[in-house]
């Protein structure tokens, strides 16, 4: 974490330097909630910004100009520096595997990529997209808006291999909970448990290994024998 602190602090520099900035995001969950904290930070910081949300396979038809461009949630796995020009200024933050190591120096233009794996951090698990955007956010001191980074984890599924937050994902929780606007308590991953039925629920429940699960006549079966109704 000290080491990707300190390429945030870097970005951090590239954004206050910046008179105009472009992001361009993911149209997933992770992405649009990336640029949904990019766009507050910039907001309160009184920089005009445009937020364009993309596919993947457009990336590549983007030419970074003399304005800070931004890449959530996106960008790692495209060669962006081919399309750089002398005058291009880019920063990602993407948590997918990098086509460019750590140490890269684009032919023209200046470019800073910030990514878990560059720091041996799974970016399955550890972070998101939308949690490198809230960690640069962090440098500006908006904490409130941690919540928004575990929203684009969860999006990600990123807590369901290992059943809770973990890595940088872990200490946004905390800043969440300080902040007193996320609650936290060990409980059952129920999929759905707010807006599926009990079958859809049970038949998609992964954290314990049941005759039910992944397997909806059997579930069905089962509660018919226990008198539990299917719906209510």
């Amino acid at each position: 974490m000290d080491e990707i602190e300190g390429a945030l602090r870097r970005a951090r520099k590239l954004v206050e330097e910046a008179e105009t900035v472009t992001v361009y995001s993911h149209t997933d969950c992770d992405g649009i909630t990336a640029a949904t904290i990019l766009s507050k930070v910039l907001e309160g910081l009184g920089k005009d910004h445009e937020i364009r949300i993309i596919n993947i396979n457009e990336v590549t038809e983007v030419e970074p100009g003399p304005d800070l461009t931004v890449f959530s949630d996106l960008g790692s796995g495209q060669r962006i520096h081919e399309n750089m020009k002398r005058s291009s200024r880019v920063l990602i933050l993407d948590h997918h595997p990098p086509v460019r190591n750590r140490n890269f120096e684009p032919p023209r233009g200046e470019l800073l990529e910030i990514n878990p794996i560059f720091y041996e951090m799974d970016g399955s698990t550890s972070i998101s997209g939308g949690g490198l955007s809230y960690l640069l956010a962090r440098q500006f001191g908006y904490t409130e808006l941690s919540w928004m980074g575990l929203l684009a984890a969860v999006g990600d599924m990123q807590n369901i291999k290992k059943g809770k937050m973990v890595g940088a994902n872990r200490l946004i929780l905390e800043d969440s909970i300080r902040e007193g606007v996320v609650d936290c308590r060990s409980d059952l991953t129920i999929y759905g448990r707010h807006t599926r039925s009990i079958v859809s629920a049970l038949s998609y429940f992964g954290d314990v290994t049941l005759p039910t699960t992944n397997n909806t006549n059997e579930c069905i079966a089962r509660l018919k024998n226990l008198g539990i109704p299917l719906k209510n």
